[in-house]
C-alpha cells in the first residue's frame, strides 16, 4: 500500500512481519500422501473466524469443491468441517501456513492480514471469503493486483453459490498463478522485522 501523505514522520511502515520458526514441519502420513497424490492442491481454511451462518457457508463450498473437480485441503480452526468421506478431500487440523502454502497451488481463507501475508509471501493465487472486520480490505487488495478472484462479502449475507464456485475454478485453472508467482518474489525481499526493529533502535 503507498504510505498516507498526511501521516507525520512517527508512523512507520514496515512491511509484514514474518518469523522463519516453523518452516521444518513434517506432515503426518496422511497429508503427505494426499500432497504427493494426484494435482496440487488447493487449502481451504476460515481460521479463527466463527459465524452465525457458518453451516451455509460449508455447505457453499463443500458444493463448490464437488462441482469444481479440485483436490481440497481444508484445515479446521475454530470451526469443525463437518467431514464427508471424498478422496479429493483432506481434512486437517493445525499446519503452520509457511509450510503448507509452499505445496499448494492456490489458497481459499477469511482474507486476515496474516494468512493473506503468508498465501502471497508463497505465490499462492487468493480467494478471500471475508467474514468482517478487515478482511474485504485484503480481499479487494488482492483482486486489484491480479492475485485471484473478487473477493465475496459473506458477512453481507448477498453472495450466490456461484460466487463460492468461481474461485476454486479460477485457481484450479491457473488464472492468476503467474502474477502470483512474481509478487511473492517481491514480497519476499520484504524484511518488516528487521524494519520494525531498526525503527524501535532508532528511537531508544
Amino acid at each position: 500500500m503507498p504510505r498516507e501523505p498526511k501521516w507525520g514522520s512517527h508512523i512507520h511502515v514496515t512491511g509484514f512481519w514474518q518469523g522463519d520458526e516453523e518452516t521444518n514441519f513434517t506432515p503426518d502420513e496422511k497429508l503427505a500422501a494426499f500432497l504427493s497424490a494426484g494435482e496440487p492442491s488447493i487449502y481451504i481454511g476460515f481460521g479463527s473466524i466463527v459465524f452465525d451462518g457458518m453451516e451455509r457457508v460449508q455447505k457453499a463450498v463443500y458444493d463448490a469443491v464437488k462441482k469444481t473437480g479440485i483436490r481440497a485441503i481444508m484445515s479446521s480452526g475454530w470451526m469443525k468441517w463437518q467431514t464427508e468421506k471424498d478422496d479429493n478431500i483432506c481434512y486437517v487440523d493445525y499446519v503452520p501456513h509457511e509450510w503448507l502454502f509452499r505445496h499448494v497451488k492456490g489458497v481459499v481463507h477469511h482474507g486476515g492480514a496474516g494468512t493473506s501475508s503468508a498465501g502471497l509471501r508463497a505465490g499462492c493465487p487468493t480467494f478471500v471469503l471475508a467474514f468482517g472486520g478487515d478482511q474485504l480490505f485484503w480481499g479487494l487488495q488482492i483482486a486489484e493486483r491480479n492475485l485471484g478472484p473478487a473477493p465475496v462479502d459473506i458477512h453481507s449475507g448477498k453472495w450466490t453459490q456461484e460466487q463460492i464456485e468461481h474461485g476454486p475454478l479460477a485457481l484450479k485453472n491457473d488464472v492468476y498463478s503467474d502474477s502470483a508467482r512474481q509478487f511473492g518474489e517481491t514480497l519476499r525481499q520484504e524484511n518488516g522485522c528487521k524494519n520494525a526493529a531498526d525503527v524501535l533502535e532508532s528511537l531508544i
